[in-house]
């Protein structure tokens, strides 16, 4: 990501926050047709709920860890204010099979209620609210991020 060290997930607000490496990482903005981006004024904005941009984010993690090696990939989604997609290379792919990649690959604007339930597993509970940089330590900073959603199952 070349600008930290690290990104820090904070997942339970009782926990440590979880530290993933950004040595190896890429940074995606997407954006709303005629916004400035990433964050689009409230009349452009989607909200973080919302399945096209999260589809999108999953889909770029997917073709850039297959053509890659990085490790992590954090996607900025059109949101009004600062919202993630965080994706690590190893946990993301114990999770995704090739009919998901098939169906990720195919018409964009087609999504059954399957690939709408997969995406939903696959990005809600990786959605976090960056909340600022932290140094960890002398000339080593970590991005601290929130997650919006718990993860289903859990």
């Amino acid at each position: 990501m070349g600008v930290v060290d690290s990104v820090s997930l904070i997942v339970d607000l009782l926990e440590p926050a979880r530290v993933v490496s950004a040595e190896n990482g890429i940074y995606f903005a997407l954006c709303t047709v005629g916004a400035r981006c990433p964050h689009p004024p409230r009349s452009a904005a989607w909200s973080a709920t919302a399945f096209r941009p999260r589809r999108q984010a999953l889909e770029l993690a997917v073709q850039a860890f297959a053509q890659t090696a990085a490790s992590l990939v954090v996607v900025a989604l059109p949101t009004w204010s600062p919202t993630w997609v965080v994706f690590e290379r190893d946990d993301l792919s114990k999770e995704i099979g090739a009919p998901l990649r098939a169906q990720l690959a195919a018409d964009p604007r087609f999504a059954d209620a399957g690939l709408r339930a997969a995406v939903d597993e696959l990005t809600l509970w990786r959605t976090f609210v960056p909340l600022g940089i932290e140094e960890v330590a002398p000339g080593h900073e970590t991005f601290l991020a929130l997650t919006l959603f718990e993860r289903s199952g859990k």
